[in-house]
């Protein structure tokens, strides 16, 4: 699986966390809509889509006189953000997984325990979606989610089992369409990651989805400044260290955050700080007119 699209699973992750505690407040007023039956379309394709619905966070206008108009496109909907999930949670239900799979094979019927070490140690995040979605196929989502859960439980200092629970609520919130469930799951993920922090406040993924995560809630609620805080621990951090490809999206969203906040000059500095360590990263260039 490409770095792209792990990042953009990442993105619908916190997108997800955001949605589930937006749907479940409102769904106390309103009725929910009804998601769409799942067609069984391939997981790049759908992070295809979602980059393209979260283009206002990879855009900058370069006309002064548009900026206005582009800050306003980058706040997504209540509506964008429905859609968004209703997109990953019929992803999330497709039938199809890779042919490697042991959750695939008819030899190697579903299992809870070999999920649950399959998903441990998974590396990719198509598989990891492809373990879930036979879970929910053979009626054993709730009790893999358990396994996460006691796994956390009983090893409160390892950031990883922390944040592996977190993970597992977020595709079990992919999963369901019960609007108060998403709800108790993206408060459990975002606590978890809360967790994981604690144990290890330089744990990358932890930290990144938080922050993405804030910077869709809406304005009134603050949580811009603490996505903000967020991204520029991360870049401390990332500069401390041996370079790495996933750090670029750190500096992509801080200044593109920045950059809706009319902050034209601190974006900036941003993104060109990120040049200085990735110079061949062609969306660096862009966003700074090279």
């Amino acid at each position: 699986m490409t770095h792209t699209a792990s990042v953009a699973l990442s993105v619908v992750c916190a997108v997800a966390i955001t949605a589930g505690g937006i749907l479940w407040s409102e769904s106390r007023r309103t009725e929910p809509q009804p998601v769409a039956p799942g067609v069984d379309p391939e997981l790049r394709n759908l992070l295809g889509r979602v980059e393209q619905r979260l283009a206002a966070l990879e855009q900058r206008p370069s006309a002064p006189a548009q900026t206005e108009i582009a800050r306003s496109e980058a706040s997504l909907t209540r509506g964008d953000v429905e859609a968004i999930v209703a997109e990953a949670m019929k992803s999330a239900g497709a039938s199809a997984v890779p042919a490697d799979s042991a959750v695939a094979s008819e030899s190697a019927p579903f299992t809870l325990d070999g999920a649950f070490r399959d998903l441990r140690a998974a590396e990719g995040d198509e598989r990891r979606a492809a373990i879930w979605a036979a879970a929910r196929k053979a009626g054993k989502q709730k009790e893999l989610l358990a396994l996460f859960e006691a796994a956390a439980k009983g090893a409160p200092n390892d950031a990883t089992a922390q944040f592996q629970y977190g993970q597992a609520c977020i595709y079990s919130l992919l999963g369901t369409q019960d609007f108060m469930e998403q709800g108790v799951l993206s408060q459990l993920a975002d606590k978890a990651f809360d967790q994981a922090l604690e144990v290890d406040e330089r744990h990358w993924e932890a930290r990144y989805s938080k922050a993405v995560s804030y910077t869709f809630w809406p304005d009134f609620l603050g949580k811009k400044k603490e996505a903000i805080a967020h991204l520029q621990t991360l870049i401390e951090q990332q500069e401390a260290a041996r370079p790495e490809p996933k750090h670029i999206e750190t500096y992509l969203t801080l200044g593109n955050v920045l950059a809706q906040q009319g902050k034209d000059d601190e974006a900036r500095k941003i993104w060109e700080r990120g040049y200085d360590r990735f110079p061949t990263d062609l969306r660096l260039k862009e966003k700074l007119g090279r």
